[in-house]
């Protein structure tokens, strides 16, 4: 997300951090009032969509789509917009494979997952407290349990 959170902050002139929070979760680009909401419903009554659909599915959507129909001339210019260049052998490619070229060039798959790892999941800490329900089945009063909810690593096992 980063990726893209990157290309809007620019665009819109915000800060990276308060982007990345635009785009994940109940927010919603009012276009026609130029600003961000908590509300789905615009100012003009229309439905709103979330950050994450119109500011990163839709647009992959749609460069998938023209690449898919061989609209040459659109994917062309949303590649250029999004800093992707072609070089003289990747030129030649059509359909999936340009779409997938596109995609890797773009976003990083290894690079993508690792940071929705860091900053979508909670830490092991945090999580133990309400994995430990799940994870341990003996009485959740004892000293084990209590020792997986804190995560410490000298607790009794």
């Amino acid at each position: 997300m980063s990726t893209f959170a990157q290309l809007y902050a620019t665009k819109f002139g915000i800060p990276l951090d308060k982007m990345l929070k635009k785009l994940w979760g109940e927010h919603y680009f009012d276009a026609s009032s130029k600003k961000w909401t908590d509300n789905y419903i615009g100012i003009d009554g229309q439905k709103l969509k979330r950050g994450f659909v119109q500011f990163i599915l839709d647009p992959i959507k749609k460069l998938s789509s023209s690449i898919m129909k061989g609209e040459v001339e659109k994917y062309t210019k949303m590649l250029k917009s999004l800093g992707i260049s072609l070089e003289k052998e990747e030129i030649v490619l059509q359909g999936t494979e340009l779409f997938h070229l596109a995609m890797r060039k773009f976003i990083p798959l290894s690079q993508q997952l690792l940071e929705m790892v860091v900053l979508q999941l909670p830490s092991p800490d945090k999580a133990q407290r309400h994995k430990v329900n799940t994870l341990y089945t003996g009485p959740l009063d004892d000293d084990c349990a209590t020792g997986i909810r804190a995560c410490k690593p000298g607790g009794p096992l």
